[in-house]
């Protein structure tokens, strides 16, 4: 205990828990704060009258008394207990000083202040990239369209990834995290969230991806914004003269024609992902050799392709 003020007699008045404070660390701006008890005891024969707890200081707004209704009148070797909170309005290291406005027997106590401090630290989440547009991508292909967003701890404490979630996309998103959830990021340092786009139907897929923490500005979103795009895949037999050197593509919107020309090849395969492929639409392909003289045959039997909905 610190023996605080004396009477014009030399006896020791107030008595304390401690002459300083540390609250420690708390968040900035956030539900995290710091408090710990406090405790005044009458240490006169007098009867001591406390009216007032003031705090001042730089630091002062990130400091309170709670728990004690002022004023308040101590008998001799009673004492009253408290609440000192620390809810930093800053950052960084603040500091402040209690004092005590006591009176007994008429005359003032001179009290000396108690020491108040504490860190107020702050608790924020970047996203570098916070929007990821994919642009067309193939229906039901093999492997998934991959965009990387960089999580950072812009703050200056430390932080807790916990947790992950997408809404919208229509199914055809997916995300993980690396290192995986749940991982704890120190200030400035960053981590990746991979959003993965595989689409299962045409159309436009959008959607967020949310990453939860302790952050003050948890959750923090990710946009995203895709198109699936259908495609139709043809192939025909190779012709079996040696003068063929390529075939020509054809394409038409109506059975039997016109088609029209949209791609040469030496192979004996080929993907339309064109524009045109819209949901519900119905497409006729036909394929010509050409030898090496330039000659091209006639057209092949008509394929048939009808695009889903969507």
């Amino acid at each position: 205990m610190t023996a605080l003020g004396t009477p014009a007699f030399g006896a020791p008045v107030l008595s304390f828990t401690a002459a300083a404070l540390n609250l420690g660390s708390a968040t900035v701006g956030g539900g995290l704060s710091g408090s710990q008890q406090w405790t005044i005891t009458n240490a006169s024969p007098f009867l001591v009258a406390i009216s007032a707890l003031p705090i001042t200081g730089s630091g002062a707004g990130s400091f309170a008394v709670n728990g004690v209704s002022l004023p308040i009148q101590l008998a001799t070797k009673t004492s009253v207990s408290f609440t000192i909170s620390f809810t930093p309005v800053s950052a960084g290291s603040l500091t402040a000083s209690m004092g005590v406005a006591a009176t007994t027997s008429g005359k003032t106590v001179t009290a000396s202040s108690v020491s108040l401090s504490g860190i107020g630290v702050t608790l924020t989440m970047g996203v570098g990239n916070g929007s990821l547009a994919y642009g067309s991508v193939l229906v039901d292909l093999p492997t998934a369209s991959t965009q990387t967003a960089t999580l950072t701890n812009t703050g200056t404490g430390n932080l807790t990834v916990s947790g992950i979630a997408i809404s919208g996309g229509g199914g055809a998103y997916s995300a993980t995290t690396f290192p995986p959830i749940p991982f704890a990021l120190a200030p400035n340092q960053s981590a990746e969230v991979s959003v993965q786009f595989d689409p299962t139907a045409g159309g436009t897929a959008t959607g967020t991806v949310s990453l939860v923490s302790n952050a003050t500005n948890s959750p923090s979103v990710i946009s995203f914004t895709g198109t699936g795009a259908h495609w139709v895949s043809l192939s025909w037999t190779a012709s079996v003269s040696l003068d063929i050197i390529f075939y020509n593509v054809y394409e038409g919107t109506v059975s039997g024609g016109p088609y029209y020309r949209f791609g040469s090849l030496m192979g004996t395969t080929y993907e339309d992902s064109e524009s045109g492929l819209t949901a519900g639409s119905t497409h006729y392909y036909v394929v010509t050799a050409v030898d090496n003289t330039g000659l091209e045959s006639l057209y092949s039997s008509q394929a048939t392709a009808k695009i889903p909905t969507p």
